[in-house]
């Protein structure tokens, strides 16, 4: 089986391009890599700035990075200079692929191909016509963005016939939004690193926050209620993950100058960088919980990577993050409320036995339903699936 995915990588980052620094999409690659042993798998993104296309093999990878228009060009467009290079490039070469896997809709790269004469399916990550409405700014970069790719998402989507979700939420978006949809069940590869050792919750003092400096990622929630659960746990710190580490930590201690936020000051409040699997890893044997309170998200990757390692979640009840926490029993679901966090925080520091139940019911579920073998086989009956459903029955008899 020859299979073609559409997704969005960048460039700079991964080997054989200029300044490689590893493998930016770590679910990309937890499921490239086991999946290419059984089928032949080219893997194509496009890209504003490379001189020309570009081609190469990683292992027994193709890549394939198709040279597109600059951004500001493109946006100005509805996206539609971007999808008619890659639309063109895409049909010269259809003859080479049995099925085409798109990889997520924020990319807009659907509405390049949704046309082509070649079975497809998107795989749902983000929803941006959900996450739109919780942008504040009037006017950004990120709004005109995905004013787009809402658009492209509400336009091209529904030409297309097949779906894998993940969640409750999910399904339901595609269900109410795409008529003739065929929804396949397929959760997510998660990285094997987190599979390999587990932590003990107990005894620590630590949360671990990873959502930046985005506030649709809850950062001003997690540090007003980090601020306001000191009050009842004055020992309790902070690790905070910024893309820049201390170098941007600016704009956090504005707001927290902002907000008064009395309590946190650089004993308790730890900033980071951006971390790999194993810096991880080395931060949550000193944690005692992950701190997820987003307005909005589908299955996200560091929930379901705290679980599998054994490290106790509480995360806001949005989108698709109730398909996987059961309150009080495989984490802690709350809502944006920083009273409501910083009492889940506060509780869940003080029972030690509900960190080990949590923790010791989570971790073997989240490794059962992140299981890759299991992704695999399930990733490749849906493309055998998708494929058959395409065939026409009298060609099939």
């Amino acid at each position: 089986m020859k299979v073609l995915w559409l997704t969005q990588l960048p460039y700079s980052q991964l080997p054989n391009t200029k300044n490689p620094q590893g493998h930016p999409v770590p679910w990309i690659a937890s499921l490239a890599q086991p999946l290419s042993d059984q089928i032949e798998l080219t893997i194509a993104s496009n890209n504003g700035r490379i001189e020309a296309d570009e081609e190469f093999m990683i292992g027994n990878i193709r890549y394939w990075f198709i040279k597109a228009p600059r951004l500001a060009f493109n946006l100005a467009s509805l996206n539609s200079l971007s999808s008619n290079v890659i639309h063109a490039k895409l049909m010269k070469r259809i003859q080479e692929f049995d099925l085409i896997h798109i990889h997520g809709s924020e990319s807009m790269l659907h509405q390049a191909c949704w046309n082509l004469p070649v079975p497809k399916v998107l795989s749902v990550q983000g929803i941006i016509d959900e996450y739109y409405r919780y942008l504040e700014e009037p006017f950004s970069r990120r709004r005109l963005l995905w004013q787009v790719a809402r658009h492209a998402e509400n336009t091209y989507l529904p030409k297309l016939s097949h779906f894998m979700c993940r969640t409750e939420w999910d399904k339901a978006w595609v269900k109410r939004n795409c008529a003739n949809a065929v929804i396949h069940h397929c959760w997510e590869c998660i990285r094997r690193e987190f599979f390999e050792t587990q932590v003990d919750p107990t005894d620590k003092n630590k949360i671990f926050f990873l959502g930046g400096g985005d506030y649709i990622k809850g950062n001003r929630e997690a540090l007003v209620a980090f601020n306001k659960a000191l009050h009842s746990a004055p020992e309790l710190k902070l690790v905070y993950v910024l893309p820049g580490g201390p170098s941007e930590a600016g704009q956090i201690e504005e707001f927290i100058t902002a907000n008064n936020l009395d309590k946190i000051n650089s004993d308790n409040l730890i900033i980071k960088s951006r971390m790999g699997a194993a810096e991880m890893i080395a931060e949550y044997r000193n944690c005692f919980c992950l701190l997820h309170p987003s307005y909005i998200d589908n299955s996200p990757n560091t929930v379901c990577e705290a679980q599998i390692i054994g490290l106790p979640v509480i995360a806001s009840k949005v989108g698709g993050v109730g398909s996987l926490i059961e309150h009080g029993k495989t984490g802690i679901l709350t809502s944006l409320n920083t009273d409501d966090i910083s009492k889940a925080i506060v509780d869940l520091y003080r029972d030690k036995q509900k960190q080990q139940a949590i923790a010791s019911t989570a971790l073997p579920l989240a490794r059962e339903r992140h299981n890759a073998s299991d992704i695999v086989h399930t990733t490749l009956a849906i493309y055998e699936n998708v494929i058959k459903s395409a065939i026409p029955i009298n060609a099939a008899v």
